[in-house]
């Protein structure tokens, strides 16, 4: 049986990078681990050249969905397969560097057996504008402004930036799957309820982003992406009531997401600043800031 069991979901790979993800957990110090391929019905030949990708001598499942269910359909199909003590889970847009499984292993060792789950740092590159930037998963409370921020003690990293603990993952019912965004903060909330959450300074994972710095892409509008984040919210509506830092940081938290998408906007043509206007306006209604006025000022600059 393998120490750690490695989900890989996927779904239109050919395009989307899956050949460097795959690369980085072959490329993996630590080797006694599984891999276990979901292909969320992906409509390309995916599975066909995932399976060119791997050697045979990798303990390897492939799963083929008839029906694409979204990441925490697929992250969890694959977890139910799992056999590994602990589990971990890459998206097929990011990687791992070479020792990420190795040591957050070792740091698991040096804590106790009640630990739940360690992440570690990552680095976010912004494909569109070539842009590196170092991201710390973890927000001292001097820090924190994201109603997350608050309900996850400051532990919100990436699904892709953690090594889990099997038993705890399956006894908490893993992922949220009534939620296409924000399965993975709910994830989170639930294991700062009750388990030890830990953080390893150090940078693992390498995020690769198409759209920004944003919250949002031209494919997600923000108000879908609010949308599933207030359900989370709600889900945790006990906590925040807890907790009047969460509720006064929603209003913050809309207005990043709009301007957001308006940087977003505004960054891929400036002759969308009249879009691009209306997403400031949006943001300053919720909450006034100085980066949205400067950013809404900008827009009428020619």
């Amino acid at each position: 049986m393998s120490r750690i069991s490695v989900v890989l979901p996927t779904y239109n790979g050919t395009t989307r990078f899956v050949e460097r993800a795959i690369s980085s957990i072959l490329n993996q110090t630590f080797r006694d681990f599984e891999m276990i391929v979901v292909d969320d019905a992906s409509t390309d030949q995916t599975l066909a050249l995932i399976r060119t990708l791997i050697p045979s001598t990798q303990v390897t499942q492939y799963i083929a969905r008839p029906v694409n269910g979204g990441a925490a359909v697929a992250r969890n199909h694959g977890a139910r397969l799992a056999h590994g003590e602990f589990l971990a889970f890459l998206d097929q847009d990011d990687y791992w560097h070479p020792t990420f499984l190795e040591d957050l292993l070792e740091a698991f060792a040096q804590h106790s057996p009640t630990v739940a789950v360690i992440h570690a740092d990552h680095w976010r590159i912004d494909v569109t504008r070539n842009r590196t930037k170092y991201v710390s998963t973890y927000r001292p409370p001097s820090r924190r402004s994201h109603p997350h921020h608050f309900l996850c003690h400051g532990h919100l990293f990436a699904v892709e930036d953690a090594l889990y603990r099997a038993s705890v993952f399956h006894g908490i019912g893993g992922f949220d799957e009534s939620l296409r965004y924000g399965e993975d903060s709910d994830l989170i909330i639930r294991l700062n309820q009750g388990y030890e959450v830990h953080h390893l300074p150090k940078a693992l994972v390498t995020q690769c982003r198409n759209y920004g710095l944003s919250a949002c892409s031209a494919t997600t509008p923000p108000e879908a992406v609010l949308s599933h984040q207030q359900a989370v919210l709600r889900k945790h509506a006990a906590l925040c009531f807890e907790n009047p830092q969460v509720i006064g940081s929603l209003p913050f938290y809309e207005a990043m997401l709009y301007r957001s998408q308006g940087k977003h906007v505004f960054r891929l043509s400036p002759e969308n600043r009249l879009e691009a206007r209306q997403w400031f306006k949006k943001s300053l209604q919720c909450k006034l800031t100085g980066e949205t006025l400067f950013w809404y000022l900008r827009s009428y600059l020619r």
